[in-house]
């Protein structure tokens, strides 16, 4: 991840105080054994803290606000590049924010709980519907075709985030193969929505090549 230019931020952080787009708030969260929080100042700049599993660290910089994404630029990517510090979130509402990994930042806590809950039903009903389908049945008879001791051979679809495909979100499922050799492989992308609940497979990199596979 390259830095924005100083003449950039200049511009962006004028754009930003023009239009009142600054916040002032202090978002926290729960995830993997850690304690995060992003706070953001008026003047354009954020600090980050964690606390935890993934280290206590901390790390400032610039953000930017344009629609519903607030947009990080830190002051080192090492954080970011750990996965840890996230460079761009999205605002659900006048209390809380996300990341594209589906992970919730609130300004009351509580909050968080009830959206959590929410989003790994959501997770969950995708995984059982999508391990239920004739194609991932086929392949993963087609794949197992190819080993001789199957025993240590192991499916299992998992949750991968969120993607934007032509200014649409998208939760992303792959179908993972998983053995003592060779480890881990993907072989299904399977995208998801929420409203509508609809579950698509993906083909390529665009929204004319998903095919819908199940709508409700």
């Amino acid at each position: 991840m390259k830095h924005i230019s100083i003449g950039l931020i200049l511009i962006l952080l004028s754009s930003c105080k023009e239009k009142g787009q600054f916040l002032d708030k202090k978002y926290e969260g729960f995830w993997a054994g850690t304690y995060w929080t992003y706070e953001f100042k008026k003047n354009g700049r954020f600090i980050f803290k964690s606390e935890g599993h993934y280290g206590n660290v901390e790390d400032s910089g610039f953000y930017f606000v344009g629609d519903s994404l607030i947009l990080l630029n830190p002051s080192t990517d090492f954080y970011a590049l750990d996965e840890a510090l996230k460079t761009r979130l999205k605002i659900i509402n006048n209390s809380c924010i996300r990341d594209f990994d589906s992970n919730y930042y609130c300004v009351v806590v509580d909050t968080i709980v009830r959206l959590s809950e929410l989003e790994l039903t959501f997770q969950n009903r995708v995984i059982e519907i999508v391990d239920t389908l004739q194609i991932v049945k086929d392949e993963k008879e087609r794949v197992a075709s190819y080993y001789h001791d199957k025993e240590e051979l192991k499916f299992k679809v998992m949750y991968d985030g969120i993607i934007v495909i032509d200014n649409l979100e998208f939760h992303s499922f792959n179908l993972y193969r998983y053995d003592l050799i060779e480890e881990q492989k993907y072989y299904l992308t399977f995208l998801a929505t929420k409203k509508p609940f609809e579950i698509f497979q993906l083909n390529g990199n665009s929204t004319n090549r998903l095919s819908l596979i199940y709508t409700k």
